[in-house]
C-alpha cells in the first residue's frame, strides 16, 4: 500500500507543467513520487526493462535499450531509483555484488551519458538520484541534507577506485595503495585539509589485475603483511580496491601512486587525497555501572559511564530490570544521552520496579 509517511521533494518539481522521467518508478519509492509529482500536475514516464503489462496503462514507458542505443532525453527532469534488491538469498554475496553496484551505478553513467548528448533546448535541467537508505545513520528525530556528514557502507572496509594516470610516462606495472587514520575526525571534508595522520595499511596491487584477485597488505603494527584485500578489474579501466579490518566510524586518508617498469614516481605523482569514514558498528560495554537505592523502595539510580568506544553516533541506551527470584525480566526503560555531554560525563537514570 502507499507509505504512510510523507516526503520532501524540491520545490522545483512543483511547476504543474514538468515533464519527469523515473528510474525504477516501478519500486517502493518511485511509485509514491509517481503518485506526489501526478498530484502536483507533472506529466511522469518510467525507465524501464521492458514495457511490461504490469506497469500502469496510463504511464509512458521508455526502455533502457532505448537509452543503450542512444535515444535523447526530451523532459525536465530525471529521477533515478533504480537498483538489485541488496538481499537476494539464491546468490553468492561476492557474485551479487557487482551486480547491485552495477545497477547503481551503471544505470547512473548511462542516464548521464544521455542528458549529455541531448539538444540543449530539451535537455532535462534536474537530475536526482537515490540508492539506499543507510547512507545516513538512522534516526527518528535528525533532518539530513547533502552538507551533512556520512560514512561508508561497511563498518571495517572502504572501497577505493581509479583509472589509469592520463600521462603514464611508460607502462603502468602496479600501484601503491596508502591509508592512514586521519588526525581530523570531524568530517572527510576537514580530513582533506588536515595533517595526514597515522599511517595504517598499504598493498601494492598490480597493473593491469585479474577480473578478480587478491593482494596482501602490509600491517604496521604487525610489521608484517596480512588481511589479503580484494582487487577487481572493470571493464573501462575502473581499478576496485577494498581496504580490509579498518576501525569502525573512522575518518581515513587515501592515496593511490602509480608506477612504471623503472619504479615509483615522485609525490608529484601520487593522487590528491581523498578522505572517507567507515560505517558504523555496536559500541562496547558501558563503564563503571552502579546501582544505587532511594527513598522509595521501588525506585532505584542507575548509573554508568559511556562506552570508551563508541563506535558511531550513540543513540540511547537500554536499560533492563530482571527479577532474579522469579528469573523474569521485571520492566525495561531507554534514555538518550544528553547530545553535549562528553565521553567522561555521567549518565544517570532513575527506574521503577
Amino acid at each position: 500500500g502507499p507509505p504512510t509517511r510523507s516526503f520532501f521533494l524540491p520545490e522545483s518539481l512543483a511547476n504543474l507543467a514538468m515533464r519527469v522521467l523515473i528510474g525504477g518508478g516501478s519500486g517502493f519509492v518511485g511509485r509514491a513520487v509517481t503518485r506526489e509529482l501526478r498530484r502536483r500536475g507533472c506529466q511522469v514516464s518510467w525507465i524501464s526493462r521492458s514495457r511490461d503489462s504490469k506497469h500502469p496503462a496510463d504511464v509512458p514507458i521508455v526502455e533502457w535499450k532505448e537509452l543503450q542505443a542512444g535515444r535523447p532525453l526530451e523532459c525536465d527532469a530525471v529521477l533515478n531509483f533504480a537498483g538489485a534488491n541488496i538481499l537476494n538469498p539464491l546468490v553468492r554475496w561476492e557474485r551479487y555484488k557487482r551486480q547491485v553496484e552495477e545497477s547503481r551505478v551503471g544505470s547512473n553513467r548511462l542516464l548521464v551519458q544521455a542528458i549529455e548528448r541531448s539538444p540543449r533546448d530539451t535537455r532535462p535541467g534536474i537530475f536526482v538520484h537515490a540508492s539506499g537508505v543507510g547512507f545516513y545513520p538512522p534516526s527518528s528525530t535528525l533532518q539530513y541534507s547533502d552538507a551533512t556528514d556520512s560514512s561508508s557502507s561497511s563498518n571495517t572496509a572502504l572501497v577505493v577506485r581509479w583509472r589509469a594516470p592520463r600521462l603514464a610516462n611508460g607502462i603502468i606495472v602496479q600501484y601503491l595503495v596508502e591509508w592512514m587514520r586521519s588526525a581530523d575526525q570531524t568530517s572527510p571534508a576537514a580530513c582533506e585539509l588536515s595533517a595526514a595522520g597515522n599511517f595504517s595499511g598499504n598493498a601494492t596491487v598490480p597493473h593491469p589485475p585479474t577480473v578478480a584477485q587478491t593482494v596482501a597488505v602490509f600491517d604496521p603494527f604487525a610489521d608484517r603483511a596480512t588481511n589479503p584485500a580484494l582487487v577487481r578489474w572493470v571493464d573501462g579501466g575502473l581499478v576496485t580496491f577494498e581496504t580490509p579490518q579498518l576501525e569502525p566510524y573512522t575518518i581515513y586518508r587515501v592515496v593511490v601512486t602509480p608506477a612504471t617498469a623503472i619504479g615509483w614516481g615522485t609525490r608529484a605523482s601520487t593522487s590528491a587525497p581523498v578522505c572517507q569514514r567507515t560505517g558504523q558498528a555496536p559500541p562496547g560495554a558501558p563503564r563503571g555501572l552502579a546501582v544505587s537505592t532511594t527513598e522509595d523502595p521501588r525506585r532505584a539510580t542507575v548509573t554508568w559511564l559511556r562506552p570508551d568506544r563508541i563506535n558511531g553516533v550513540l543513540q540511547a541506551y537500554v536499560v533492563e530490570l530482571c527479577n532474579v527470584s522469579a528469573l523474569g525480566r521485571a520492566g525495561r526503560v531507554a534514555t538518550t544521552p544528553s547530545p553535549t555531554a562528553s565521553t567522561s560525563a555521567a549518565v544517570t537514570t532513575t527506574v521503577t520496579t
